[in-house]
């Protein structure tokens, strides 16, 4: 039973504070909400087409696939799941007489559930403050990594060549590394040639000598100009990078910082190798950490361990009535079909 509390979670809490909306302006003439959930509940279905039933509410293959509409991200099995938690929560609602409200005459079995979570969820729940420890952690993953800028000419490497398909694995990476040897005299060559601290015409110049006519077929050199990436220690930051700033590879970044440290900004790096090919790397500028707004950290805080508490405080609402509730399925009825259009 357990495994459906996250079915229809994210959808019920992303609705949690619609329910003190206005009233619409103009006159609701259908009939109520309580009359019209007293009448679904003991309606009986088809017996042929009943997917499901919740304490004896039969779930109807047509009101699976209406529902289903609504959420094509899930799949048959996930939306049935979803469907019967929708019912519990609307039943419980209606048992409460939580019906006299406006968005249950509009919305339905969707405003009752809005109305049992804002009674059971958000109302006691209310907003959570963050302690200092939270607000610290997401201070530090909010923060703009600090990193650098930088330009390379790199001399890729061709994973394989034509005719090496039909190879064994061992002599097709045999055969790789033996085209990183290769290469190796071409880079070594380029960074003699470009000298200590190269303009980025130089880096421009050299690339088009070596495709000119230096390189054999399938190598290729390239440059990459004013990268922007975070420093390797910064770990994994891809969840925080600023907008045109990439993520490199580490090897890449763990070269750019001992090039600044050993020679500063503007000097050429030795030959790196990485899973590419070769580079020669140019450090442009030292990027610091810029420090995201405190406050807006703060607001961001508190909304997400909000969200925290209403989720604990929805998954022990709903695990109780699912405990309590009969259920039952009928997976053969299920139909073995794509996500509804």
């Amino acid at each position: 039973m357990r495994r459906w509390l996250q079915v229809l979670m994210p959808m019920a809490l992303g609705s949690l504070g619609v329910v003190g909306c206005a009233e619409p302006e103009y006159e609701v003439t259908h009939p109520r909400a309580a009359q019209v959930f007293e009448r679904s509940f003991a309606q009986a279905s088809p017996e042929a087409s009943v997917v499901a039933s919740v304490d004896g509410i039969a779930l109807g293959a047509e009101e699976l696939e209406s529902f289903w509409k609504l959420h094509p991200e899930l799949d048959r099995e996930a939306a049935l799941r979803g469907l019967i938690e929708e019912t519990l929560l609307a039943r419980e609602a209606h048992r409460r007489g939580l019906t006299d409200t406006p968005d249950a005459d509009f919305a339905r079995k969707q405003g009752l559930v809005n109305a049992f979570l804002h009674q059971e969820v958000e109302v006691p729940v209310g907003d959570v403050e963050p302690d200092e420890n939270f607000v610290g952690v997401l201070q530090r993953h909010a923060n703009a990594p600090a990193g650098f800028r930088a330009s390379h000419l790199v001399i890729v490497v061709p994973q394989s060549l034509e005719g090496e398909a039909n190879l064994r694995a061992e002599r097709r990476r045999e055969l790789y590394e033996a085209r990183y040897d290769e290469a190796r005299p071409w880079i070594e060559a380029s960074a003699e040639r470009l000298g200590e601290r190269p303009s980025l015409d130089a880096l421009w110049e050299e690339a088009a000598r070596l495709n000119a006519g230096e390189l054999p077929e399938g190598f290729e050199a390239v440059v990459n100009p004013h990268l922007r990436f975070a420093r390797v220690e910064e770990g994994d930051v891809s969840q925080r990078l600023p907008s045109g700033w990439i993520q490199v590879i580490p090897e890449f970044a763990r070269a750019a910082g001992a090039l600044v440290k050993d020679r500063g900004i503007g000097a050429l790096s030795d030959p790196v190798r990485s899973a590419v090919g070769w580079h020669l790397i140019r450090v442009d500028e030292v990027m610091p950490e810029v420090p995201a707004q405190p406050d807006e950290v703060e607001r961001f805080a508190a909304r997400e361990i909000t969200r925290e508490h209403r989720a604990q405080a929805y998954r022990e609402q709903l695990e109780a009535l699912i405990e309590q509730a009969q259920i039952e399925l009928r997976p053969e009825l299920l139909r073995d079909e794509g996500v509804p259009q």
